[in-house]
């Protein structure tokens, strides 16, 4: 008798089958499949004066805010930040899309 994913048509096709590492993987990878087009985020950067870091900020305010930034572009394989690492900066996301993942620990019940 066929297991009911089977049955349902789940793995009607052998290269459909998918082995990931663990569940993080497994996640993001359903994730990029179910949400991949509403992730599609526009490329045009948001201005800083409207942010919520930059909000009820003067002139001058804005410009010292500026002149204290740095801007950093990333290529889709680079990591900005890892889960526990100490903080060293601040982030403010701008422009393009962007994965963020978690560690979820998992436990079969053994002892």
């Amino acid at each position: 008798m066929a297991s009911p994913l089977v049955a349902a048509g789940t793995y009607s096709k052998a290269e459909a089958r998918r082995w990931f590492v663990d569940a993080d993987q497994a996640i993001g990878w359903a994730e990029d499949r179910l949400l991949g087009p509403a992730r599609s985020v526009s490329s045009k950067e948001i201005p800083l004066e409207r942010l919520a870091l930059a909000a009820g900020l003067s002139e001058d305010e804005l410009a010292s805010l500026r002149r204290s930034l740095r801007r950093a572009e990333l290529n889709a394989d680079e990591v900005l930040f890892r889960e526990g690492e100490p903080a060293t900066s601040s982030t403010c996301w701008l422009a393009g899309p962007y994965r963020s993942s978690s560690t979820v620990a998992v436990s079969n019940g053994a002892s």
